[in-house]
């Protein structure tokens, strides 16, 4: 549209759906933030819209006038991007809540019920305030909100020439959550809703003992107050919490000079050896039992933070007495006369002297591995398996790998697998995407996604390019198994303009990746 502003215009033909189109703008200012400077506007006049996206048939009330509008900016006051003050806007209508799944399935998967947020920020060299709102725009989600919430966040800071440090945080907020239609149809009239007052303030003492072992003790002490509750008869309470931890490590290496492999992107060799130790401990107030906590927990594979500053779940916060304990190994080589991260490998396990969740005595043992060791090849895996628990006895691994073994072919490949997980369902997922160079004006590529837990090929991709000097014209077909009985074909033409770099070949006609990291 001009030097900044980057438009693209939509016009899809769906054989079951019928016409569709938009228009979608993005600001080439924010090129290294794509949740900045985006509008989106998309509307479908949908000829099924009780057709789901796999194939199933879903009760009547879906509309068949369909859109989306999203809006993600950045203001600034005055006006200037060096500026600390500014306002954010995630802002994202919806005709209805089958929109992501039925047009934009990669977005579905990733953030299936996009937030609506408006948030002033001012910025200080050690600190942050911040004023919050968030609202229900599409009444079939459910949300919580803030009208509004004041914060006031201040990192990790010296206390003078003490060597103590300080962090902390202080919010308030007007909290509540407004239920999706479905629930209200049902009858339930008590979401929650409350007034929270919350302060928390940390100091820690880095030191160094015999010259090698880091130890950073840390305490902490925060308090909270609830009041203005939405069900009646629950009265206002307050809430303390104390914390205490230790973060001990320390670094030992090794240098191989004479270690060279050219092939491997090897110029010398430190391998450096980390070990650490995370003790935390929590003790806070129990909270009346017909409190319903608006941030709360939710199910996740991962290991929740256990440094109260970073604990997203404040409402549903129990007491907890955890020993994260790993070692982190590490090899750097020389490239173009720097250091360079050549491979990684973390391991670490949580103890659980008291398990505010389950009752463990034990974590997975978690393993990240990242491996570049030349441009041509990147590889990572993050897995973690039960080795000491009963209680936990699931299973993840994620594989990514991308390889160009020559300059006209590339290939990558992932992998993600989750077995016996409590809350999420079983998955073997195996993706592979192909580029072949046939010459300097023409190329072929392949994508599939296959599920082998219940043995489906998901999605077939086959595209031919062409370079048509200032475009890139393609050519593909698609196969997509909804799990119907029935398969889905698609026939795709692609017209890109070469005048933008950051649109690359292959053109990923199921927007997402398939071949993404999950």
């Amino acid at each position: 549209m001009n030097e900044d502003i980057l438009g693209r215009a939509h016009l899809d033909v769906r054989s079951e759906r019928g016409i569709a189109g938009g228009v979608e703008f993005s600001s080439r200012k924010w090129k290294g933030n794509e949740a900045i400077g985006r509008l989106n506007l998309y509307y479908a006049r949908d000829n099924n819209p009780q057709i789901r996206f796999n194939g199933e048939e879903r009760l009547a009330g879906t509309p068949e006038n369909r859109y989306r509008i999203n809006l993600q900016h950045r203001v600034f006051f005055p006006g200037s991007e060096d500026e600390t003050f500014y306002v954010d806007f995630d802002i994202n209508k919806l005709s209805d809540r089958f929109f992501y799944e039925d047009f934009a399935p990669s977005e579905f998967r990733i953030d299936p019920k996009p937030d609506n947020i408006v948030n002033l920020v001012k910025r200080f060299p050690q600190a942050e305030v911040s004023l919050l709102w968030r609202g229900q725009l599409n009444d079939f989600f459910q949300t919580d909100t803030r009208s509004p919430e004041l914060s006031i966040d201040v990192i990790r800071t010296p206390l003078g020439e003490t060597g103590f440090f300080y962090d902390g945080f202080t919010s308030y907020g007007i909290l509540g959550e407004e239920l999706d239609e479905d629930e209200v149809l049902a009858g339930i009239v008590e979401p929650s809703g409350y007034n929270r007052f919350q302060t928390y303030h940390e100091v820690l003492f880095p030191a160094q003992v015999g010259g090698f072992l880091n130890v950073v003790p840390r305490a902490g002490f925060g308090y909270s107050n609830y009041s203005d509750f939405d069900i009646s008869g629950l009265d206002s309470f307050d809430r303390t919490t104390f914390t205490a931890g230790l973060d001990l490590s320390f670094k030992l290496s090794k240098r191989s000079p004479n270690v060279y492999n050219r092939r491997l992107g090897l110029d010398g060799l430190l391998h450096v050896v980390q070990p650490y130790l995370n003790y935390s401990y929590l003790n806070t107030d129990e909270i009346n039992g017909r409190f319903t906590p608006i941030d709360r927990l939710t199910p996740t594979t991962r290991l929740r933070p256990i440094d109260l500053p970073l604990f997203n779940g404040i409402d549903d916060v129990r007491d907890w007495h955890i020993v994260r304990a790993g070692v982190s190994n590490r090899w750097y080589t020389r490239r173009d006369g720097v250091s360079y991260e050549w491979l990684s490998i973390n391991n670490y396990i949580d103890g659980y002297i008291k398990d505010p969740e389950l009752n463990r005595d034990f974590s997975n043992l978690f393993t990240e591995i990242d491996w570049r060791p030349v441009p041509w090849l990147t590889a990572s895996t993050r897995a973690q398996f039960p080795i000491l628990d009963d209680q936990v006895n699931f299973s993840e691994i994620q594989t990514y790998l991308t390889v160009l073994p020559t300059d006209w072919f590339s290939f990558s490949f992932g992998h993600y697998f989750l077995n016996d997980h409590p809350f999420f369902a079983d998955t073997d997922l195996y993706t592979l995407n192909t580029y072949t160079r046939i010459n300097d004006n023409w190329g072929f590529s392949t994508a599939h996604r296959f599920e082998a837990d219940d043995g489906t090929l998901e999605y077939q991709q086959y595209s031919v390019h062409r370079d048509l000097a200032s475009w890139t014209a393609s050519v593909g077909a698609i196969i997509r198994d909804n799990r119907d009985g029935q398969n889905e074909y698609g026939v795709l033409l692609s017209l890109t303009l070469k005048a933008f770099p950051r649109v690359r070949i292959p053109v990923d006609f199921q927007p997402g990746g398939l071949g993404a990291e999950n």
